[in-house]
């Protein structure tokens, strides 16, 4: 085990600067103590070969949020937070100074604590409350800052408790069983059409929904059509020609405007799928829409 007291290192760029003021390492897992001190709002992306878990150790603003991605949703910043391996997260963040105590975690680590297959899914969280979690961390940002007898000793059981903990919480269930399922559910349906309708100047493929839901590409299609009677391409694109629709007869947006944020390549891509669909180009649908 390594415990390093003083700040072990800075990084500064055009969006923060960032302290780390001590770091932890004990098997499987690195604790760090950062403090953050954001000078843009610009957006961020993240990702991370191992698990990740931050605990906010200053009051988190209102108006701070993130965005799992694939996920189209933006949720407010919780306290308390686990991404899994892989997970792409959009940061909308706040000017001010923050501090947070981040947890770096292996994934083989991990599963062996927690005893879960390859097959889990593992579930982002955004805010992770009513468990003992947060003060087991608490306790540990407490000891990093003021060392005391065997403090790595301390920190590393504390740390195969949360893990475990926070297994109960965070691992789902298997893939194969979420693919055994005679079609989606009506949630799962839901967050689909959500998905596809929060989509702003990109065209969702099958391989965004399939991640969104944590089960395969080929189950996916299998599922969508037993549920619905109809291809998840047909219904994206039965989607999109609303939302064109929507768009021509309501605002002002130019075709080319249009055609861009529904992730066309180009307005002549938009044009050729709205007069397949319904015998007008854009430009005399909305015409026709708005005429006298």
């Amino acid at each position: 085990m390594n415990m390093q007291i003083n700040p072990v290192s800075v990084i500064d760029d055009d969006t923060a600067k960032i302290i780390i003021e001590h770091r932890l390492q004990v098997p499987g897992v690195t604790f760090e103590l950062h403090q953050v001190e954001r000078v843009t709002p610009r957006k961020i992306f993240v990702n991370t070969e191992n698990h990740a878990v931050s605990l906010a150790l200053s009051p988190l603003p209102k108006d701070w949020y993130w965005q799992f991605l694939p996920d189209t949703q933006a949720v407010p910043a919780g306290t308390l937070n686990f991404r899994p391996a892989g997970q792409k997260l959009r940061v909308f963040p706040r000017r001010g100074r923050h501090r947070w105590l981040s947890l770096n975690i292996d994934p083989a680590h991990f599963k062996q604590i927690s005893g879960h297959s390859d097959d889990c899914v593992l579930k982002a969280c955004p805010n992770i409350k009513g468990t003992p979690m947060d003060a087991a961390l608490f306790r540990v940002a407490r000891e990093m800052t003021s060392p005391g007898m065997d403090t790595p000793a301390l920190v590393e059981a504390i740390s195969r408790t949360f893990l475990i903990d926070l297994a109960r919480t965070v691992v789902g269930p298997r893939r194969s069983q979420l693919e055994q399922q005679d079609g989606l559910s009506q949630q799962q349906f839901n967050r689909i059409n959500e998905f596809i309708e929060s989509a702003d100047c990109y065209a969702p493929s099958i391989s965004d929904i399939s991640e969104l839901l944590g089960i395969s590409r080929r189950h996916l299609t299998r599922l969508f059509r037993m549920s619905s009677g109809q291809t998840i391409h047909a219904h994206i694109a039965e989607i999109r020609l609303r939302k064109a629709v929507d768009l021509l007869a309501r605002t002002e947006l130019s075709v080319k405007e249009i055609s861009h944020k529904l992730g066309f390549s180009s307005p002549s891509g938009l044009a050729a799928t709205f007069r397949a669909a319904t015998g007008q180009s854009p430009s005399q649908f909305r015409h026709q829409y708005r005429a006298p």
